[in-house]
């Protein structure tokens, strides 16, 4: 089919979805209109809404659970502080932290990086910040750049499992990660938090905050800097590898009013949010060589969003403009100088409504985004899609979701995925059961499309076809005495076929099928009122099934243990976690040994306003890599003072 055909199927699929919305919202205004209600929420690792975006205000909100609701998606999830007190110091460390999600590093802190969900390769995982997907258009696989991110003012942090193109579209075939950053507080008034600190490796790190919240206005701007003069990143170098990083966020929000326009819009809000974040890495580009490579660069965003309920129903419309650059020289054996530039225009519309007495909601919208790469010349693609979901409870134990997504791409025409998931819960035994199953499909990056040749080598091509996948899911949960233990089981599958890898004699191909399946098992004990645990173990088997080889850099075994203990003045976090061995390259050629670390933490607030933090990572000073050739930090301490007035 030519890409008009494609596209005029795209449009006819789209026309479909937004006629069954309109009929679908229709009926809903002709019923009594009502506030919108949102679904009660688990506070830990189950997800009930209709869509991801409601997740963490339910979870402020309600931390009770109704046993006649069943889950019919999991998520996993950690507070901010939680992590930062266990050692996280990047959103990739803190997401490490949870179950089946692996994030590997070339030698620590600010090297380049890759997150992978459930054996997913880069790039297959979306990451959502503040409801709006973020993508940097200069990378290799078109996502978003987390080795030089500061988990600072990140509020709490989400693992979406499973294929979420329907609602996020291209990138998210292999789950999302969900980030919601530290708005105002509700209550009047002026306040401000500083925290400062000094570890291993000669780190200093400085974070501050400043918000205030008058009448119907509220903002806040925050800052932070760490510096760390480090370690070799290879196992073979022993030269220093500097790292430092720096960024800004300013948000402002402003309520307009209850009542506008004879009810089309009420509790109008406005939200902006600006970043600035820039990084001054040293590296090493190959294991061989101790080499003087360094990275510097800068990324920048912008994200206005207004809020509203109107006709019974919830919506936001988003628009983000980001931006990034970043420069690489090498004075090493092969020394190269580089500067690539990025650029991406994103708008978002979203509704969420209830009807038939709350049995039904609907969550239906529209994306439009534009995404741009400058090397030797500037190259740009544009999508945009159309999605409906439906999340209908037709009995008080069931609960059935059917959702669908449109997606038109300007280089190789339509893209579709469907998404199906049915839940039922037995409240008398504590016991709910859920099966789902989700496509997905990822564009190939403006890299993998233009990449120009290097020499004779091709890199880029032009007639790259989108990643397409398939997901199963099928999992249990049981509670007992009264939800303080929960045991929770999981058996998944992603198929991914036209998987996109580099191939020596043609550049990027679509080549591969690939097949991720496992089982996941967490368990989530509320000892007392004041200890939490929580352990989790996973089972993964990852093959290409083309070239009959495992995927590299995806463990078979992985688990964790995380304990903590919230007293009246002292809190105590520890966490330990091990991966097993895992094949290193493509070709099975090396593998990277299992590992185990051991992170302690504990922070003691000395006054109302004044706590002291210390943590102790790799406490049994562990040498371990989660690439080959590129080491990780041993035993190192950090110590800070956190003052908030």
């Amino acid at each position: 089919m030519g890409k008009v055909g494609q596209m005029g199927g795209v449009r006819r699929l789209a026309a479909g979805v937004w006629l069954a919305a309109a009929v679908a919202y229709a009926t809903a205004a002709a019923a009594q209109e009502r506030e919108f209600c949102l679904p009660p929420k688990v506070e830990s690792a189950l997800c009930l809404p209709s869509s991801p975006e409601q997740i963490s205000d339910q979870i402020s909100e309600r931390a009770a659970v109704r046993e006649d609701a069943p889950a019919w998606q999991s998520v996993a999830a950690m507070d901010g502080d939680e992590a930062q007190a266990l050692g996280a110091v990047s959103v990739g460390d803190a997401l490490h932290l949870l179950p089946g999600v692996h994030f590997v590093s070339h030698g620590g802190l600010g090297s380049v990086s890759a997150l992978s969900g459930r054996g997913s390769s880069a790039g297959q995982v979306a990451v959502v910040v503040d409801g709006m997907p973020l993508a940097d258009a200069s990378s290799v696989n078109h996502t978003a750049q987390l080795h030089g991110a500061l988990l600072h003012d990140t509020e709490r942090l989400e693992w979406l499992r499973g294929s979420q193109s329907v609602l996020y579209g291209s990138g998210a075939l292999g789950g999302a990660v969900r980030l919601v950053t530290r708005a105002p507080q509700a209550d009047e008034g002026v306040r401000a938090a500083a925290r400062a600190g000094y570890g291993s490796y000669r780190t200093s790190q400085v974070e501050g905050a400043l918000e205030q919240t008058r009448g119907r206005l509220g903002w806040r701007m925050s800052a932070a800097h760490l510096n760390r003069e480090g370690y070799s990143r290879i196992v073979a170098g022993d030269e220093r590898d500097g790292t430092e990083l720096y960024q800004w966020r300013g948000r402002g929000r402003v309520r307009l009013g209850e009542g506008l326009a004879k009810g089309l819009a009420k509790g109008l809000e406005w939200t902006l949010i600006g970043f600035y974040g820039g990084r001054d890495v040293n590296y090493d580009p190959t294991t061989a060589e101790d080499g003087k490579a360094q990275e510097t660069g800068e990324r920048w965003r912008a994200h206005s969003q207004w809020r509203w309920r109107g006709l019974g129903g919830s919506h936001v419309l988003s628009a983000a403009f980001a931006g990034q650059e970043r420069r690489n020289q090498s004075q090493g054996a092969f020394p190269f100088r580089n500067r690539q530039r990025g650029g991406r225009t994103h708008l978002r519309y979203q509704l969420e409504r209830a009807f038939a007495g709350e049995r039904v909601q609907l969550t239906a919208g529209g994306e439009w985004q534009q995404n741009m790469w400058e090397a030797e010349r500037v190259r740009r693609a544009h999508e945009g899609g159309a999605f409906v979901q439906f999340a209908l409870r037709p009995r008080p134990q069931w609960r059935v979701v059917l959702g669908g997504r449109a997606e038109g791409h300007d280089r190789f025409g339509s893209a579709f995925a469907w998404q199906g998931a049915l839940a039922k819960a037995w409240p008398a035994l504590g016991l709910s059961g859920r099966v789902s199953y989700s496509g997905g499909f990822k564009a190939p990056s403006l890299y993998q499309l233009y990449a120009p040749p290097l020499g004779t080598l091709a890199i880029g091509n032009a007639q790259l076809r989108p990643e397409r996948s398939e997901h199963w899911e099928v999992g249990a949960t049981q509670r007992f005495a009264e939800g303080r233990l929960t045991l929770d089981a999981s058996w998944f599958m992603l198929d991914v076929r036209e998987q996109i890898g580099f191939e020596l004699d043609g550049g990027y191909q679509n080549t591969a099928r690939t097949r991720r399946s496992g089982v996941e098992i967490e368990a989530r004990w509320r000892a007392l009122t004041r200890l939490q645990l929580a352990a989790h173990y996973v089972y993964l088997e990852a093959r290409n099934l083309r070239a009959h080889r495992p995927q590299p850099r995806v463990p078979r075994h992985a688990a964790g243990l995380r304990v903590s203990w919230k007293g009246a003045r002292l809190g105590v976090f520890s966490d330990w976690r091990y991966v097993g061995r895992q094949w290193d390259d493509a070709a099975g050629a090396r593998q990277t040994p299992a590992w185990h670390v051991w992170n302690l933490g504990a922070r003691w607030r000395t006054r109302k306003a004044v706590a002291l933090e210390l943590q102790l990572r790799n406490l049994l000073d562990r040498r371990y890599q989660s690439v080959w050739g590129y080491r990780e930090p041993g035993f190192n301490i950090f110590a800070a003072v956190r003052a908030s007035f």
